[in-house]
């Protein structure tokens, strides 16, 4: 461990404290001891140094994609106790080394830009640009086709099938070839590095290509093209986001460039998918009871059919429960009345804003006329209160949302109001034109530092005290 450990970081960590640390947190577990895998993974990367330098770029993104693994086996198994560590092993080596690309190849700042990928991650997809290297015999198509090594019974399923063919092989060359919308580059190699007197057979695929339709010897482009001002053109694809996500650039730069630059999950909670059972339960009540409220029965048994959390106990889960039900009971006593001017739920948009495509739901839209006209509508957006450092702007969220009934919707926005429903208030948000401008101008401002990449870090002890990566942030504040 010591010798890996200088292979990595050389001389910017201390790796006996690193093997000192690792053995205690250890020592400090027993084997049927519940634990998560992401926060022991992120308490190692604050052992080897991550609060006291900083790693390489290439380094974070492939810890980041590591951290994404954890997390899928996490999906699957929700109680992982120490002993079991050994079954993430298994996971890595017999999975997810072959479906796990190197990281950053989902960053999404990367926009018009060089895009290195398989040709099964390109499915789906057009560029005006496509090369397609190293057409060699024995690679493209693959001579090893039938040296998988199955995890299960080769008699409970058809294995020729899914180890493929020359056929299959061929497919996936058209779906490389058919990715270009304006140039494609076939290439292979005649020698094979480090040994010169072997040479490469060109792969059957490019010998079988149209020579009809191709260009071989290194002659300008014969079609005649107009040259357009690339200033005018349009993006060949928009930065694609949330409020959901910029909200973290607002909290700090930082902690968004960990979550959605290198792609680091945070450790998951108990209470995960809360807020997302109540809002379900919340759209079929609205949906299905706009003239007569739902029992108290009713109630129960729409909860007990729609309330889900994964990662919890049973303890816990029929106390979350108990608090969802006062929740809704709570809602429907207060604001019933007013379901008959319901005019859309869970209603989803999408607008372009400069570079960036703004993507969201909206959770509740209300006609504004209490005789339901629909002179204007309000917007609603349910949410518990919270007062800590990391509470989302939901000013700046209504705003967003206005903006987005009028340009994505077609409405015309007079009330925005946020439901506080732990409390069963409500509080109103200007939406303003002059509100509106003002927020517009602001999230313009953090998707361009957003593309720009800049990322600085907001140091502040309260925030940092709770921060997803406070094991793994330089900047921590003490």
């Amino acid at each position: 461990m010591h010798r890996q450990y200088r292979l990595t970081f050389q001389d910017k960590g201390d790796a006996t404290k690193f093997v000192r640390e690792v053995e205690q947190l250890k020592a400090s577990y027993k084997p049927n001891d519940t634990i998560s895998l992401q926060g022991f993974f992120h308490l190692i990367l604050g052992f080897m140094g991550a609060i006291e330098f900083e790693f390489s770029e290439t380094q974070l993104y492939n810890l980041g994609m590591f951290s994404q693994a954890i997390t899928d086996f996490e999906a699957i198994y929700k109680q992982i106790k120490l002993k079991d560590i050994k079954y993430f092993l298994g996971y890595i080596v017999g999975y997810a080394k072959w479906n796990y690309e190197e990281g950053g190849a989902d960053d999404p700042t990367k926009i018009n830009a060089i895009k290195i990928m398989t040709v099964h991650r390109a499915k789906g997809l057009q560029f005006p640009v496509v090369f397609v290297p190293h057409l060699i015999e024995g690679l493209f198509p693959i001579r090893a086709r039938n040296s998988n090594r199955w995890l299960i019974p080769t008699n409970l399923f058809n294995v020729q099938r899914y180890e493929g063919n020359l056929e299959d092989e061929r497919r996936l060359f058209y779906v490389a070839i058919t990715r270009s919308e304006k140039f494609l580059f076939l290439s292979t190699h005649q020698y094979k590095k480090n040994y010169p007197g072997l040479q490469n057979e060109p792969s059957r695929f490019l010998r079988e290509f149209p020579q009809a339709k191709t260009l071989t010897q290194p002659i300008p482009d014969p079609t005649h093209r107009e040259k357009l001002d690339l200033k005018l053109a349009a993006p060949l694809k928009r930065f694609a986001t949330s409020y959901s996500d910029l909200r973290y650039y607002d909290h700090c730069p930082y902690d968004y460039k960990l979550r959605f630059i290198f792609g680091f999950n945070p450790e998951i909670s108990i209470a995960l998918g809360y807020g997302r059972s109540i809002h379900n339960i919340l759209n079929i009540i609205h949906s299905k009871y706009l003239t007569n409220p739902p029992s108290d029965e009713e109630i129960l048994k729409i909860v007990e059919q729609n309330f889900f959390l994964r990662y919890c106990t049973q303890e816990f889960i029929d106390r979350f429960k108990q608090s969802a039900i006062r929740i809704i009971k709570n809602y429907i006593e207060r604001f019933s009345g007013e379901f008959n001017l319901i005019l859309e739920t869970e209603k989803q948009f999408e607008f372009a804003l400069e570079q960036a495509l703004i993507s969201g739901q909206i959770d509740l839209i209300k006609k504004f006329n209490e005789k339901g006209e629909l002179e204007a509508i309000e917007i609603v957006d349910f949410k518990e209160r919270d007062l800590s450092e990391m509470t989302t702007d939901y000013v700046k969220q209504l705003r967003l949302y206005a903006i987005a009934a009028m340009r994505s919707l077609g409405f015309q926005p007079k009330r925005a109001v946020v439901h506080h429903l732990d409390e069963g208030t409500r509080s109103e948000v200007d939406i303003s034109e002059e509100a509106l401008k003002s927020m517009e101008f602001e999230v313009k401002e953090t998707i361009e530092n957003i593309i720009s990449r800049r990322f600085p870090k907001k140091a502040k002890k309260k925030s940092c005290d709770i921060c997803d990566w406070k094991w793994i942030c330089t900047k921590r504040e003490k």
